[in-house]
């Protein structure tokens, strides 16, 4: 489970339910190419809520995945 393992230095782990079925992960990067990764491998299992920037990434890449599958 991501709230179980360090994945960054920097990063804060909250539960947003008692069991940790969903959390909230925050961490200060340098860039958004790593982190975008990162997300997409969680597939339907991930949200990003911010900052808008990664959202945009996220959505601009998923396209991309369902246009190279048509």
């Amino acid at each position: 489970m991501v709230g179980e393992r360090l994945w960054h230095s920097t990063q804060a782990i909250r539960k947003l339910k008692n069991d940790g079925s969903v959390i909230e992960f925050q961490a200060h990067l340098s860039g958004l190419e790593e982190i975008t990764r990162w997300v997409l491998s969680w597939g339907s299992k991930a949200k990003v809520l911010g900052p808008p920037e990664l959202k945009q990434r996220v959505r601009e890449e998923l396209g991309k995945m369902v246009q190279a599958s048509e």
